[in-house]
């Protein structure tokens, strides 16, 4: 199902184990997929633990709110899907995964990024209908009478 991941992807993880918890175990990498949420909820309904993350250069079928279509050419951004199965946690991994997605692309890059509420990171041009959207936060859900079986927050950089 899954490619190889790529070794500085390996090493980016390994760097990071201590400070991430169960997020990105198991790591599962393509380098094309219709959506990384589709693949997280397919892994979450097969029983993937808390924290599997579904990670790749492209996706040919991308969706934002509202089923909107969302481009995700090679080369142009990351795409990453975790499985969340807390349920006290899920209402806030929108907010969060976009705070962790500006403060990554303000550490990696020193520009003045911003969080649009509630989904978007942008950053500001000269103007702001010069704004620019770097990345979304798409989080998706499953839930049944014992409640959340599993959330797939989505984000989606370029």
């Amino acid at each position: 199902m899954s490619e190889p991941v790529p070794d500085d992807v390996v090493q980016a993880l390994a760097a990071t184990a201590s400070r991430r918890g169960c997020f990105g175990e198991p790591l599962y990498f393509f380098t094309e997929t219709p959506s990384t949420n589709d693949v997280a909820a397919t892994l979450a309904d097969r029983g993937a633990p808390e924290g599997a993350t579904v990670f790749a250069w492209s996706q040919t079928a991308g969706r934002g709110r509202f089923g909107r279509t969302w481009f995700s050419p090679p080369g142009a951004g990351l795409y990453v899907s975790i499985v969340c199965r807390n349920g006290t946690a899920a209402p806030y991994v929108t907010l969060a995964g976009g705070v962790a997605v500006a403060d990554a692309i303000r550490s990696a890059t020193g520009l003045p990024v911003h969080i649009k509420w509630p989904h978007d990171v942008v950053v500001e041009g000269a103007a702001p209908a010069r704004r620019r959207k770097l990345a979304g936060i798409l989080a998706e859900a499953s839930s049944g009478r014992d409640g959340l079986q599993y959330g797939s927050p989505t984000s989606h950089s370029r």
